[in-house]
């Protein structure tokens, strides 16, 4: 089985094993760099900016407080850079994609992408959460990620695309919400271009 020694960003070495993943799915080293080029790694979101719980009185609900899930992001999340968690500590808040205010998606999108390209195996299904979220399936959805696009000029866009098309690139289907999520970005960047 042929296994490759993959230096990245400064990293220790990364070992693996290419008999286990797809070819498509090694590492983009050019993605990864002009994510850190184009998401910034300050201003950091302020600790009370996180998760906004929808079960939080002062959201509408009935809970005098934001519930434990909530409560476990905004806690692990404070005061990090989105460059900051692991792969794996990516995975295990994936759903926050849902839970988190639009600046704090937004923050840490980029987190969540590189963490996937590279370390696909340690990241699985972080790419599935992110594009679930990307494309709007529901009216909440809807809603919440045209607010976050707004907020991202058209080279994070580019990106944001250039990952979809990368985990998504050695499929032989198309998956529903890769085209939403794309069709969105698509009509952001348009809207974009129009406006200027």
């Amino acid at each position: 089985m042929p296994v490759f020694e993959i230096n990245v960003n400064r990293r220790h070495p990364v070992n693996i094993d290419v008999t286990c993943i797809g070819a498509t799915l090694l590492i983009d080293q050019t993605l990864v760099n002009d994510i850190a080029a184009v998401f910034p790694l300050e201003p950091i979101p302020s600790n009370d900016d996180i998760a906004r719980c929808t079960y939080d009185k002062k959201n509408g609900g009935s809970y005098s407080g934001p519930c434990s899930d909530c409560s476990e992001i905004a806690e692990f999340f404070a005061c990090k850079r989105w460059n900051q968690p692991s792969a794996i500590e990516y995975r295990r808040f994936g759903d926050a994609t849902s839970l988190m205010t639009q600046s704090a998606f937004n923050y840490f999108l980029p987190g969540w992408m590189t963490a996937s390209i590279i370390d696909r195996l340690a990241a699985d299904v972080v790419p599935d959460y992110l594009i679930s979220t990307m494309s709007g399936r529901s009216e909440y959805k809807a809603n919440r990620i045209e607010e976050c696009y707004n907020y991202l000029i058209d080279s994070q866009l580019n990106c944001v695309k250039r990952f979809i098309n990368w985990y998504h690139g050695d499929e032989n289907w198309v998956d529903k919400d890769v085209v939403n999520a794309l069709e969105r970005i698509d009509r952001r960047v348009f809207v974009n271009k129009t406006s200027t």
